[in-house]
């Protein structure tokens, strides 16, 4: 038998392998971590259009119930403070209001400020054909009967700064008498109902 050179017994890994391997997981580490920031914005866009869905519809079901006129109000970026909502129970003056958000005045004399939320500080709210009226165009409320104080159908929509995020839900639909969940279309510039 014929005993095996210098070079087939040094069996090892090249400086120039190891330097391919770690470039090669580089940059697969960078496409993971970038697909995973976008779909982790996209997930809290849903999240947060979500919440604001349900505090919207507890808003309405509690004008209903109280008899009572809610107001919505689309709070903007300021400063340190990120974009927002609010809602309001009309209890100024007592005890059934009178249809005026008093949101600015000491405790004992404005309305009751049921929720409050604050978006991530990277989104922010647009609002689409939802003037209320006298109330302010931030502003629109449900009345005693449920049915909202906009003019015509109109969103609210979560943006986000990531403008390759796509969630399935960003946007609401308000009309005078529903509140639905949808998605934007870039086409036609509208939140299509799912």
């Amino acid at each position: 038998m014929r005993g095996k050179s210098y070079k087939e017994s040094q069996k090892g890994i090249s400086l120039l392998e190891i330097l391919l391997v770690v470039v090669i997981i580089g940059i697969l580490t960078a496409v993971a971590v970038s697909s995973f920031r976008e779909t982790n914005d996209k997930y809290r866009v849903e999240s947060e259009i979500k919440e604001m869905f349900a505090n919207l519809m507890d808003a309405r079901a509690k004008a209903l119930q109280r008899n009572r006129v809610f107001f919505v109000r689309i709070v903007p970026p300021t400063g340190l403070q990120s974009a927002g909502y609010e809602t309001y129970e009309d209890t100024n003056p007592a005890p059934d209001g009178n249809g005026i958000l008093d949101a600015a005045g000491p405790s004992s004399f404005a309305d009751r400020e049921t929720v409050r939320v604050r978006l991530v500080r990277t989104h922010t709210i647009e609002m689409t054909n939802l003037a209320g009226g006298s109330v302010g165009l931030e502003t629109f409320r449900f009345f005693q009967n449920g049915v909202a104080s906009v003019p015509s159908t109109g969103f609210i929509r979560i943006v986000s700064e990531n403008t390759r995020t796509r969630p399935d839900y960003d946007c609401i639909v308000i009309g005078p008498t529903r509140v639905k969940m949808g998605q934007f279309s870039a086409n036609g510039g509208i939140c299509v109902e799912r």
